[in-house]
């Protein structure tokens, strides 16, 4: 995360600092993310590709407050496997120029009513207390009994709204 651009879609600042994963292109793959925000303004970064899960916590002037390294026994063995995998891959075939890898976080959202952090891996939803300890881990499938390939994520008071890219959105109720 370096720039945010103001309403005219100018460039006010930026915001942290890429975390150093590997040297060159195959660093900033790992760093792409995605982004969730609270009720106070809060700016949390997912970081998608990093070999450890990992999320960091800005104050809305982009202060880093918080980095979470999140537990690999929640994310599904499958998931973190082939991500070794193509993260090794990768480095072995830097010269190719040829790039990519395997998300393991795939989506974030917050809830207001809770103040938690959620977050995807494929089927994996998780939900992190104010310090980044997992509260809670399940595993969501769709009606016929096969998981989601969760990409975006919607929690609320009630309920838990997902979407796949094969799939289509689905809604589910929110444990308490």
């Amino acid at each position: 995360m370096r720039s945010r651009p103001n309403k005219q879609g100018r460039f006010l600042g930026g915001i942290g600092i890429p975390a150093k994963i590997d040297d060159g292109f195959l660093n900033a793959f790992h760093n792409m993310g995605t982004i969730a925000v609270d009720s106070e303004d809060n700016i949390y970064y997912v970081f998608r590709y990093a070999i450890t899960p990992m999320v960091r916590k800005f104050k809305s002037d982009g202060t880093l407050t918080a980095e979470w390294h999140l537990d690999a026994a929640e994310i599904p063995q499958q998931t973190l496997s082939a991500a070794k995998a193509k993260y090794q891959e990768n480095k072995v075939n830097k010269e190719s120029g040829a790039y990519g890898g395997v998300p393991l976080l795939t989506a974030a959202a917050f809830d207001k009513e809770s103040k938690t952090l959620w977050v995807a891996s494929g089927s994996r939803v998780l939900q992190l207390d104010g310090s980044g300890a997992t509260i809670r881990s399940f595993d969501l499938v769709r009606p016929d009994g096969g998981p989601i390939q969760v990409s975006g994520l919607l929690v609320d008071r009630n309920f838990i709204r997902v979407a796949g890219a094969l799939h289509g959105a689905f809604e589910y109720l929110k444990p308490h």
